[in-house]
């Protein structure tokens, strides 16, 4: 949907869920996810239970109810999945039947701004997928109520640094019913949010106060500058974004594609934690930045941290997550470590270690991810902009539908073929994403290569303009050279395409909580971790060999990827455990005493424990 004036114009439109369909390995996400946590956490977890307060009873009925109903939304209408619909269904009739007369809804006992914002985000994807007529009356009835109540009882706490949350809720609306009072709310909430365009569009390090110093709150304060740039037109609210990233990464970020917080901002180390919310909801937030702005760096992170961050920290099975991961990981047991807030079991995979909003929140990584893999142009095309296995179904051109089947085992595999299927022959332009990292690439349509100058650019998006007919193949050709990346105390990472590798540890799962099958687990190394690895870092190919396979239907499991990478190391007696942790990883230039081994290094997303910043040895 394009926006209406007066609001700026976002560079893509977004599809309506189901018009994105998953298949291969990342429809195997969804369906381990709807037979894992997400489909059956009410039925193992209490607080988003019967008696959740946003179900009426007398439980929990602050954030964790709104949380848990957008990613359980998101999945059931992702997958157009009957059963996990009616599981989400009392949620959304409960919500919309709490309306009060002066507009307020929600729980009683609990009236903070902030809880409602995940659930009025909720019900736009519900209004997206069903068309239920009881939802735009309602959003316009509560947002009557805030521009009312907000100049007495302001966005504060939680709510102030998530205020960009609500701000996107009243854009959507205002979109559909056009109604003035919208853009005034709208004014008023980016006034009460924290100033996210001042401090990510600063200097030096980023800000550590609460409101910014949060890892959460600044990965959901990411969509705010892009969100008011929609209203003030101003290009240097979205030049605040790469500014903030670029900082954000100079002082905390990690080799994973995020930054460090454990909850707060704590430096780029190879043993502080990542939160899985702040995963989650940075995946959201840039995916929401690329349709206003179409910056393609916001593609590129959104893959690395999808395709690396996220799959680490559930267990492949669905059944478990952590509350925060660690670059180099060595063991994941219970006590304390060096983060900034400890929880006995932040390192644990489980139902809900740590503390309970990343049990509540992560379920919607994996259906966004699905719905921005396409967006709509103006000039009436298609854009891949994100890369996965997939079907779209969207009208082009003239209003003509068509459908394009993406079949890939990217981003293991470097071919993306794309086929198009079309009643009738119509002319409309196909844009794709070229990767930052892709230092070669080829387009070829019906097996006929398409040299360069042909293709329009557009910064990084290139464009195929013709008229296609039933059956058309297109393949982008993606080579995946190896390549080095520097980080802490001289250490460096391996990286090929998108992905991060990581040293390949023998795993024992061993079950300190729970019922089958929703246990809570710690994970012990069986196989030695302490390697440098033998390489020239400006000719990293000459030292490791790539080992390709068929990719399985879940390619997250530590042994199940299509690609591995075979390296000489040798171990470093000296580098030990500390707390529970990796020691600091040794200087670069070692000769330990040790013999050359062959080790392999896996997806850093198939690594439950691992090492990706590897010291060098000699």
């Amino acid at each position: 949907m394009w926006n209406r004036t007066p609001l700026a114009l976002n560079r893509f439109g977004q599809l309506p869920i189901g018009a994105i369909v998953a298949r291969g390995w990342l429809h195997e996400q969804l369906r381990l996810s709807a037979d894992g946590l997400t489909g059956r956490l009410m039925e193992i977890w209490p607080d988003v239970g019967p008696d959740s307060g946003w179900l009426g009873g007398p439980g929990e009925s602050w954030e964790r109810g709104p949380y848990y109903t957008r990613g359980l939304l998101s999945l059931a209408y992702t997958l157009n999945d009957e059963a996990l619909i009616r599981r989400v269904r009392p949620w959304i009739d409960w919500t919309l039947g709490s309306q009060r007369a002066d507009g307020s809804f929600g729980p009683t006992d609990n009236d903070d701004w902030w809880a409602r914002m995940p659930m009025l985000e909720a019900l736009r994807w519900y209004h997206e997928a069903t068309g239920d007529a009881r939802v735009l009356p309602f959003m316009t009835g509560y947002f009557r109520y805030q521009l009312a109540q907000l100049p007495a009882r302001p966005l504060e706490a939680w709510g102030r640094p998530r205020g960009g949350d609500n701000l996107a809720s009243v854009l959507w609306l205002s979109n559909r019913c056009g109604e003035p009072f919208l853009l005034a709310l709208a004014d008023l909430l980016h006034g009460q949010t924290s100033d996210w365009i001042g401090e990510l569009g600063g200097e030096g390090p980023p800000d550590e106060a609460f409101e910014f110093g949060h890892g959460v709150n600044r990965a959901m304060g990411f969509k705010e500058p892009a969100l008011y740039f929609l209203r003030s037109a101003d290009p240097r609210h979205l030049a605040a974004l790469r500014r903030g990233w670029e900082r954000l990464g100079a002082h905390h970020g990690q080799i994973q594609g995020m930054f460090s917080a454990d909850e707060f901002l704590h430096g780029r180390g190879s043993t502080q934690g990542t939160e899985l919310c702040a995963v989650v909801e940075l995946l959201s937030s840039f995916a929401t930045a690329l349709t206003i702005s179409g910056e393609l760096w916001l593609a590129d992170a959104i893959e690395r941290i999808a395709y690396n961050a996220l799959p680490a920290m559930l267990s492949a099975d669905h059944r478990g997550h952590q509350y925060f991961a660690l670059p180099n990981q060595v063991e994941c047991t219970p006590g304390g470590r060096n983060f900034s807030v400890h929880h006995e079991t932040d390192l644990l995979f489980g139902v809900a270690p740590g503390y309970g909003c990343c049990a509540a929140n992560f379920h919607m990584a994996w259906p966004r991810l699905v719905n921005h893999l396409w967006l709509a142009t103006r000039d009436g095309g298609l854009a891949a902009l994100l890369f996965a296995p997939c079907e779209v179904s969207a009208r082009v051109a003239d209003g003509q539908t068509v459908s394009i089947r993406e079949q890939t085992a990217y981003p293991f595999e470097e071919t993306v073929r794309f086929t198009v299927r079309t009643r009738q022959p119509v002319a409309f332009p196909l844009s794709l994403r070229i990767p930052e990292w892709a230092a070669a690439w080829s387009v070829a349509v019906n097996g006929a290569p398409v040299p360069a100058e042909r293709l329009p650019e557009d910064g990084r998006l290139r464009v195929v303009m013709r008229t296609w007919h039933d059956g058309d193949t297109l393949v982008l050709e993606l080579p995946m050279r190896l390549r080095v990346s520097r980080w802490e105390r001289g250490s460096i990472g391996v990286e090929r395409g998108p992905l991060v590798y990581a040293l390949r540890i023998g795993e024992a799962w061993r079950r300190v909580g729970g019922s089958e099958p929703f246990c809570d687990y710690e994970v012990h190394p069986t196989t030695p971790w302490n390697y440098g690895l033998l390489l020239d870092p400006h000719a990293p190919e000459q030292a490791l060999r790539v080992e390709r396979r068929a990719a399985a239907s879940q390619p997250w499991e530590q042994d199940a990827a299509a690609v591995r990478l075979m390296a000489k190391a040798k171990r470093i007696p000296e580098w030990t455990v500390s707390n529970g942790m990796s020691g600091p990883i040794p200087e670069v230039g070692l000769a330990p005493p040790t013999p050359v081994e062959e080790v392999a290094l896996i997806p850093y997303g198939c690594a439950r424990l691992r090492i990706s910043m590897f010291p060098l040895v000699r």
